[in-house]
Protein backbone atom coordinates (compact mmCIF):
# COMPACT_ATOMS: atom_id res chain seq x y z
CA UNK A 1 0.00 0.00 0.00
CA UNK A 2 1.21 3.11 -1.22
CA UNK A 3 2.20 5.79 1.84
CA UNK A 4 -0.33 8.55 -0.22
CA UNK A 5 -3.10 5.98 -0.35
CA UNK A 6 -2.66 5.18 4.09
CA UNK A 7 -3.03 8.83 4.25
CA UNK A 8 -5.90 8.86 2.55
CA UNK A 9 -7.42 6.36 4.59
CA UNK A 10 -6.29 8.28 7.64
CA UNK A 11 -7.57 11.61 6.77
CA UNK A 12 -10.82 9.41 6.00
CA UNK A 13 -10.93 7.76 9.10
CA UNK A 14 -9.97 10.80 11.18
CA UNK A 15 -13.21 12.76 9.54
CA UNK A 16 -15.11 9.56 9.99
CA UNK A 17 -14.88 9.49 13.63
CA UNK A 18 -14.79 13.29 14.62
CA UNK A 19 -18.55 13.42 12.23
CA UNK A 20 -18.90 10.40 14.82
CA UNK A 21 -18.15 12.43 17.73
CA UNK A 22 -20.90 15.28 16.67
CA UNK A 23 -23.54 12.87 15.93
CA UNK A 24 -23.28 10.98 19.37
CA UNK A 25 -23.25 14.40 20.75
CA UNK A 26 -26.14 15.48 19.26
CA UNK A 27 -28.21 11.94 19.70
CA UNK A 28 -27.45 12.43 23.07
CA UNK A 29 -29.21 15.55 23.32
CA UNK A 30 -31.92 14.89 21.01
CA UNK A 31 -33.88 11.62 20.83
CA UNK A 32 -35.82 12.23 17.64
CA UNK A 33 -32.98 12.77 15.94
CA UNK A 34 -32.86 8.76 15.04
CA UNK A 35 -35.95 9.90 12.98
CA UNK A 36 -34.87 12.73 11.18
CA UNK A 37 -33.64 12.23 7.14
CA UNK A 38 -30.09 11.94 7.13
CA UNK A 39 -29.67 15.71 5.22
CA UNK A 40 -31.07 17.17 8.38
CA UNK A 41 -28.57 15.05 10.50
CA UNK A 42 -26.07 16.59 8.23
CA UNK A 43 -26.81 19.66 8.40
CA UNK A 44 -27.22 19.34 12.32
CA UNK A 45 -23.59 18.51 12.27
CA UNK A 46 -22.55 20.98 9.68
CA UNK A 47 -23.81 23.65 12.48
CA UNK A 48 -22.26 21.86 15.14
CA UNK A 49 -18.77 22.05 13.69
CA UNK A 50 -19.01 25.61 12.80
CA UNK A 51 -19.97 26.63 16.65
CA UNK A 52 -16.64 25.31 17.26
CA UNK A 53 -17.71 24.82 21.15
CA UNK A 54 -17.30 20.76 20.95
CA UNK A 55 -14.31 19.98 18.80
CA UNK A 56 -10.94 20.47 20.20
CA UNK A 57 -9.07 23.11 16.80
CA UNK A 58 -7.18 20.29 15.24
CA UNK A 59 -10.31 18.32 14.68
CA UNK A 60 -12.45 21.44 13.72
CA UNK A 61 -9.53 21.97 11.13
CA UNK A 62 -9.53 18.82 9.70
CA UNK A 63 -13.86 18.74 8.87
CA UNK A 64 -14.84 22.47 8.78
CA UNK A 65 -14.83 22.69 4.98
CA UNK A 66 -16.68 19.14 4.77
CA UNK A 67 -20.26 20.17 3.17
CA UNK A 68 -23.48 18.68 4.07
CA UNK A 69 -23.18 16.64 1.38
CA UNK A 70 -19.94 15.24 2.43
CA UNK A 71 -21.36 14.48 6.21
CA UNK A 72 -24.14 12.46 4.18
CA UNK A 73 -21.48 10.24 2.26
CA UNK A 74 -19.12 9.97 5.68
CA UNK A 75 -22.51 8.99 7.66
CA UNK A 76 -23.34 6.16 4.58
CA UNK A 77 -19.89 4.05 4.69
CA UNK A 78 -19.48 1.34 6.09
CA UNK A 79 -15.96 0.28 6.90
CA UNK A 80 -14.30 -2.06 5.36
CA UNK A 81 -10.95 -3.95 5.33
CA UNK A 82 -8.70 -2.41 2.85
CA UNK A 83 -11.44 0.46 1.63
CA UNK A 84 -12.25 3.71 2.09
Amino acid sequence: MSSEKELKQLEHRKRKDIINKVLTFLSDSDESLYYMPTVEIAAAIQETIAKATLLLTEEREIVKNLTVRDIQVLLSHHDRPGRI
